[in-house]
């Protein structure tokens, strides 16, 4: 055991032999977790090739402004012969009289994900999303209004939107507009401009807001990871996404979003420095497009345990007094945990999920730049999924590990 942030408390079930009940041995295979391409294949690369491409990398979803209905619907028709489904912005829709029209040309094509309506919108602005909103379902209840809300910030950031802190806007729209899913933009990893990397101190915090407020409305969470290099954001690693990734399916997140896909065209480049995302603005694949697909490929081999799941709980282990804001420390053992520890000065997050009939443990490391050097041990009949989806009884894993940044374990019982 660990000689720091140790919690030894006997929590559990007793009498019942969980060593004679059947487990699965691998992690069943599912339908792909949904992934959006955020800025994704452009309208004038919207082909086959570039959706299935696209496809490859693992998107599921790809969203880009195609102009006007007309240039949607080739966009359409290319994307129906791949599985990739659109999110669709174009000019009728944002115009009143002409958006029932475009909906009906639209509303019956077969790849066809739904509508996009706003971006990061004001409080102010609630009232005419709910209206387009309101106006599309009229005429289509099968796709999606797709709107996305700003991420967390400092005062000046909550004045400038009207509101006296986060969960305040993220209430406001969920009771003015008309959703059905819950998304927000937040990128936690972050150049200081002197090489040092480091995380956001209220990434948790707008997770923890987010996921509450979701999960009251009985919303799915659509959250972010950041794919594209740009101001203070530095090139993604293999460490950054998966830190990224998993927590967001730590806190239930049904959707993960890659910002960007396609490298932007901006009016400002110098501003934001928009640069290799896993395509490049003249349509090349840089390295990002491996990197990122690496990971999607190794989240789709546990997909199963995280689609439709239900978040019992997520807890922080950290140094005293570093606790994300807003965020519980872990103080209890979960049902089959005998004892969790991380060595001084590191932290992780513990997730309990449950689906499919089982339990399931998330332990992260969240340190985006340093190992964690973790001890879990489990109660008898626990297993451990490893990374190759195969399920192994826990007792056959050490339960001393060193997890690179943001990589997890995850355990599972009935």
């Amino acid at each position: 055991m660990l000689p720091a942030l140790s919690i030894a408390i006997s929590v559990g079930c007793q009498g019942k032999n969980r060593d004679t009940e059947q487990f699965i041995d691998r992690i069943p295979d599912t339908d792909r977790f949904p992934v959006v391409a955020w800025h994704g294949v452009r309208a004038e690369h919207a082909t086959e090739e570039r959706f299935k491409e696209a496809e490859n990398m693992g998107i599921t979803i790809n969203y880009s402004r195609m102009g006007n209905v007309e240039t949607a619907l080739k966009a359409l028709d290319e994307a129906a012969r791949t599985n990739v489904k659109l999110i669709i912005e174009c000019d009728e829709l944002y115009n009143s009289s002409k958006r029932r029209d475009a909906v009906r040309a639209l509303m019956n094509h077969p790849a066809l994900e739904g509508y996009f309506c706003a971006d990061e919108p004001r409080p102010d602005k609630f009232g005419e999303i709910a209206t387009m909103m309101n106006e599309i379902r009229l005429l289509d209840t099968e796709h999606i209004c797709y709107a996305n809300l700003f991420p967390t910030g400092g005062p000046d950031h909550y004045a400038a939107l009207g509101v006296k802190d986060y969960r305040e806007y993220v209430q406001k729209y969920l009771d003015t507009c008309p959703a059905t899913f819950l998304s927000f933009d937040k990128y936690p990893v972050v150049n200081d401009g002197t090489g040092n990397i480091y995380v956001l101190a209220e990434w948790y915090q707008a997770l923890e807001i987010a996921s509450d407020e979701a999960r009251k409305h009985g919303f799915d969470l659509w959250t972010f990871m950041l794919t594209c290099p740009h101001t203070s954001y530095p090139q993604p690693t293999v460490d950054h996404l998966r830190l990224q990734a998993y927590s967001n399916l730590a806190y239930g997140s049904q959707v993960l979003q890659c910002f960007t896909y396609w490298t932007p065209e901006v009016a400002d480049p110098e501003l934001w420095n928009y640069r290799n995302a896993p395509i490049e603005e003249d349509g090349t694949r840089t390295e990002t497009y491996d990197i990122v697909k690496s990971v999607l490929d190794e989240i789709q081999t546990v997909a199963w345990i995280f689609e439709d799941c239900t978040v019992e709980g997520v807890w922080h282990l950290a140094p005293e007094g570093t606790v994300p804001t807003e965020t519980k420390e872990l103080t209890e053992m979960p049902e089959m945990v005998e004892d969790i520890s991380v060595a001084d000065e590191e932290k992780a997050l513990v997730s309990i999920l449950k689906n499919h009939g089982y339990t399931f443990l998330l332990f992260q490391n969240t340190d985006v730049n340093n190992a964690c050097r973790s001890y879990i041990k489990m109660k008898p009949g626990a297993r451990c999924v490893m990374k190759d989806g195969s399920v192994v009884p826990a007792e056959d894993v050490n339960p001393m590990s060193i997890l690179s940044p943001g990589d997890v374990r995850i355990y599972m019982w009935k």
